[in-house]
């Protein structure tokens, strides 16, 4: 609907790796991104310490990574 209108979307910060990954592919496959909006690893550290995979930033663009899925598996692990 928003692309019909000429609308561009930009997800607002969801904190969770999972809900940054899942936006960030909806980004990345639709016609009409602006921005996603998210607190960087270094100012929440946990969000990496929990994942196999750590989010990557690189020029201050998220890396959406080529495995599958949304690219994310979690350690398996509570943050200390």
């Amino acid at each position: 609907l928003a692309e019909t209108y000429q609308v561009v979307i930009a997800p607002h910060n969801t904190k969770g790796p999972v809900g940054i990954m899942a936006a960030a592919h909806v980004m990345a496959a639709i016609t009409n991104p602006l921005i996603q909006e998210f607190i960087a690893p270094s100012r929440i550290p946990w969000r990496n310490e929990v994942l196999r995979d750590p989010l990557v930033i690189e020029d201050s663009c998220l890396v959406i990574p080529d495995r599958p899925g949304l690219g994310s598996r979690d350690a398996h692990v509570a943050p200390e």
